[in-house]
């Protein structure tokens, strides 16, 4: 196949089995036309790369390894880890793209190599030893690097990561920067004060998102993985965009995630500040215990000086949701769902015709059973500017810059799960 550019090995990897031999994995990745290699299975999982008979490896750009997110322990198998290191060493010098789970990462060595094509990085798993002090030098060797997602969970007892402590003294490593996603931020690191004025689409969320722990059939996967939610308050999520705001107020795209306190009002109000040029906004919000819900008019007061926001992604947390195993609880009232996604719909209503001018879609999340989707709703306008009509899509692949409708991976039901409400 002298053309062959790319190839996918996809497995269900959280079955377990024994994986791909060394020489199957050898010959996937020698071709010497390859360039983009992502694989969805683990490799040979009990012994090594065996280093006697280290095998060529094409010059890749693309390089991507996944497992599944909610892997039990221990979560890095010795050939996912020695695999990682051995290509990683290989095929940085031509990499443009590369997504590894935090687990397997090698950061130590990706800190000495020099990686000077690399345009994304993406980080997303379980990591046990702080890698705080590597990060920030791991970064220092990517000097063309556009976009970088680090999404670490958080060890029960574990301090929240600090990317940029305050006795660093560089400078930001990464002047071109346009995307940055990152979990679990402390307030205090003082990578908020230091990003660059290229940064388009921040994000500073939960990995996995809070509401996978508050209920017993989600968290009964993060319990046994010792994952806890350090969610962020209102307070410390606006005293971080403070920060951001000082080099990066061009931002066209905002995701944030926290628990409601006494300066949230302070928090929304400030974004249309802070943030004028927004285009895209997400919001994850979660009520305090026993607080009731937000009320649609609150947020559109907050945000309607956004006059350039096209699209709105909102959990709001009503308190009015149904628990997602609903139909399974005998005392249950019928058309639960049917009924919330009503309640849905005169929300988005609400913030449809309270915000700005250019607001095309509003989108709500629907949690029912293990499926998380956004549900969409394209505002439509008269010639005149007025919202004429709210209208529920079924698909969001037709929206610009934010696609597509469903959430990120779940724990799947497990043996007894129905039980854990």
């Amino acid at each position: 196949m002298p053309s062959l550019q790319a190839i996918t090995v996809d497995d269900l990897d959280s079955m377990g089995g024994p994986g791909i031999p060394w020489d199957g994995i050898a010959a996937l990745l020698s071709p010497p036309q390859l360039r983009e290699f992502d694989l969805r299975i683990t490799p040979n999982r009990g012994t090594p790369v065996p280093r006697d008979t280290l095998f060529s490896i094409a010059p890749l750009t693309r390089l991507s390894f996944s497992i599944w997110d909610y892997r039990d322990h221990p979560r890095a198998q010795i050939g996912d880890v020695s695999l990682m290191e051995y290509v990683v060493s290989v095929v940085a010098p031509s990499l443009e793209y590369l997504s590894l789970p935090l687990d397997v990462a090698p950061i130590a060595e990706m800190a000495v190599l020099s990686w000077p094509r690399l345009r994304t990085l993406e980080l997303k798993g379980d990591f046990v030893t702080d890698p705080v002090p590597a990060i920030i030098d791991v970064l220092s060797r990517m000097p063309q690097l556009r976009h970088l997602t680090m999404l670490r969970s958080q060890r029960s007892g574990s301090p929240r990561p600090v990317l940029w402590s305050s006795a660093c003294t560089k400078v930001f490593p990464c002047p071109e920067l346009e995307t940055l996603c990152l979990s679990h931020l402390d307030p205090k690191d003082e990578l908020y004060s230091h990003l660059p004025s290229t940064l388009r689409q921040l994000s500073l969320r939960c990995w996995p998102r809070h509401y996978l722990h508050q209920h017993g059939h989600d968290r009964k996967a993060m319990t046994r993985l010792e994952w806890q939610s350090q969610i962020c308050t209102a307070s410390e999520i606006y005293f971080a965009l403070r920060r951001c705001s000082l080099y990066s107020s061009a931002l066209e795209s905002l995701e944030i995630e926290y628990e409601e306190d006494k300066h949230e009002d302070l928090l929304l109000y400030s974004i249309s500040e802070l943030f004028p040029h927004l285009k895209t906004l997400v919001i994850y919000r979660y009520r305090r215990q026993d607080s009731p819900s937000i009320k649609a008019v609150a947020i559109t007061r907050a945000l309607f000086r956004l006059r350039a926001l096209r699209v709105l992604r909102i959990h709001p947390d009503l308190a009015e949701a149904p628990h997602p195993l609903a139909d399974f609880m005998l005392d249950s009232p019928p058309f639960i769902f049917p009924a919330f996604e009503e309640t849905l719909c005169e929300f988005a209503n609400t913030l449809a015709k309270g915000l700005g001018p250019e607001l095309r879609f509003v989108c709500l999340l629907f949690r029912e059973r293990w499926t998380n989707l956004w549900i969409p709703f394209r505002i439509i306008r008269n010639p005149g500017g007025s919202v004429s009509e709210i209208r529920r899509e079924t698909d969001l692949d037709a929206v610009g810059g934010y696609t597509p409708n469903t959430e990120e991976q779940v724990p799947l039901p497990g043996e007894m799960d129905l039980f854990e409400f």
